[in-house]
C-alpha cells in the first residue's frame, strides 16, 4: 500500500477509532439508568450484584437489529440492563429475550409409491391371475420432526418500555437478547462513517440467592 493511501484510510478510520473509544465502557452507565426508572436499592444484606463478563458495549446503527447470545445457570438471579449515551434513543431501546426451544413438529411430505388399484367402493382389484393391480399414486404423508423455535421469554414493549429485567431460571440455559434499536436518523452510508450510529451498553449481572422470578 503506498504511503498516500495509507494516510487517507488513516484520516477516513479517526472518527471511527474515537467513537469506539468514547463508547468503551458504557454499559456500566446502565445502572444509573435503573436508578432514573425508580429501581429500589436491595435489601441489607442481601447477596451482592456482581458484573459477568458477559456484558458487552458497541456502535450500532440507528433502526438496526442485533442479537447477542448469552448462558445462564439453574438458581442464579440475572439483571440485563441496556443503556446508552446518546440522548435520542436513551431510554427508548427494544429488547427481548428469546429461547430457540427443541419441539417436536408434524411435518407432511408427499410420496410417490406403488399401491393397489380399487375401485369406487375401495376394493382391490386384481387381475386374471389373483394379483392386486398396482398403480403409482403420490400421497400425503405426516412425521415428527424436531426443530428449533424462539420462544420470547421477555419483551420489554410489554412492560412500559423498561430498560432492564431481572429473572431467574430453572435450568441452565442459553438465551439471545434481540436488541432494537429506534429510527431516530439516517442510518451510516459506510462502514467507515460514525454517523448514524449509537453507542450502546448491556450490562449483565448475576446475583447468588432468592429467586426473583423463574422460567420453565
Amino acid at each position: 500500500m503506498r504511503f498516500s493511501a495509507i494516510i487517507l484510510l488513516t484520516a477516513l478510520l479517526s472518527p471511527v477509532v474515537v467513537q469506539a473509544q468514547k463508547c468503551k465502557g458504557v454499559q456500566f452507565e446502565c445502572t444509573n439508568v435503573r436508578k432514573e426508572e425508580g429501581k429500589k436499592k436491595g435489601t441489607k444484606g442481601e447477596p451482592a450484584w456482581t458484573v459477568t463478563g458477559q456484558s458487552r458495549y458497541g456502535n450500532f446503527a440507528y433502526g438496526d437489529t442485533t442479537e447477542v447470545s448469552f448462558t445462564v445457570f439453574k438458581n442464579v438471579n440475572y439483571r440485563i440492563s441496556l443503556c446508552s449515551l446518546d440522548p435520542q434513543i436513551q431510554g427508548k431501546i427494544m429488547f427481548q429475550i428469546v429461547e430457540r426451544k427443541t419441539q417436536a413438529q408434524t411435518e407432511k411430505y408427499m410420496v410417490t409409491e406403488e399401491v393397489p388399484k380399487t375401485d369406487k367402493d375401495g376394493n382391490i382389484l386384481v387381475d386374471q391371475d389373483g394379483n392386486p393391480i398396482m398403480e403409482t399414486r403420490t400421497v400425503e404423508k405426516t412425521r415428527r420432526v424436531y426443530g428449533k423455535k424462539p420462544v420470547t421469554r421477555y419483551n420489554n414493549a410489554e412492560d412500559s418500555n423498561k430498560q432492564w429485567v431481572e429473572f431467574t431460571t430453572d435450568q441452565d440455559r442459553t438465551l439471545i437478547i434481540r436488541v432494537v434499536l429506534p429510527s431516530v436518523g439516517d442510518k451510516p452510508k459506510n462502514s467507515l462513517s460514525p454517523q448514524g450510529f449509537a453507542c450502546v451498553g448491556l450490562l449483565i449481572e448475576q446475583q447468588m440467592g432468592p429467586q426473583a422470578g423463574g422460567w420453565k
